[in-house]
């Protein structure tokens, strides 16, 4: 069975529901005057149609049918502690259906045993992983960070690559097959690489539909 390991944006990307409520402007009468009151009423919210990158917005709207895969027992899904710690510090990522739709999502650990601070009073979550993965130096991470476009030579390493690389090593580590992301920007940089390949191969969920079913159903 082949095993996907899913990204931070897949996840985010995966909350395409958002239930709230909405402000709405409405006359009220009260004896012989009348008001116009604020009230707010049951919304519901689709934040990925309203992406302005249609070929993303495309993308999105297939991530159901990946997660439909994993119920199936078609494929499996992998996801390491950092991608959620990560995913926790983006906003608008709570589903009440449940992370990637409900879909089961096997933990992995990390290519190496690690202990480190999550949370720490006055401190941002984001920068104290950061700071634990800027002072990895693992001779294999700093090459996936060369791939993923974190490597910066002598100036510290850019954020989300450095986190793309994390991710993607510890795909690897396991030996999944796929690394599913949402960053077209990260499938086409690591597609353009030629040492430092990983042997995992980094998709869009269109490429990975394509190679499981044959075509790109949604």
């Amino acid at each position: 069975m082949p095993s996907v390991y899913l990204d931070t944006t897949v996840l985010k990307f995966a909350v395409d529901r958002i239930e709230g409520w909405a402000p709405t402007r409405k006359p009220l009468s009260w004896g012989w005057r009348e008001f116009i009151v604020t009230v707010h009423e049951p919304a519901v919210a689709f934040p990925n149609e309203e992406l302005p990158n249609d070929e993303l917005k495309n993308e999105t709207r297939l991530l159901p049918r990946v997660a439909e895969l994993s119920r199936e027992s078609r494929i499996e899904l992998l996801m390491q502690q950092e991608t959620l710690i990560e995913l926790w510090g983006l906003p608008r990522t709570i589903d009440e259906r449940g992370l990637f739709y409900g879909a089961p999502i096997k933990k992995i650990s990390a290519p190496f045993e690690y202990g480190r601070v999550v949370f720490e009073a006055f401190a941002d979550a984001g920068a104290l992983q950061y700071d634990f993965l800027s002072r990895i130096s693992d001779e294999r991470f700093v090459e996936l960070q060369k791939a993923c476009g974190a490597y910066q030579g002598s100036k510290p390493p850019s954020p989300n690559q450095l986190r793309d690389a994390f991710h993607v090593w510890c795909a690897e580590a396991a030996g999944a097959d796929f690394f599913l992301t949402c960053d077209l920007s990260l499938v086409r940089y690591v597609g353009r690489q030629k040492r430092y390949m990983p042997s995992v191969r980094v998709v869009k969920p269109s490429e990975l539909l394509v190679e499981l079913v044959g075509e790109v159903t949604g």
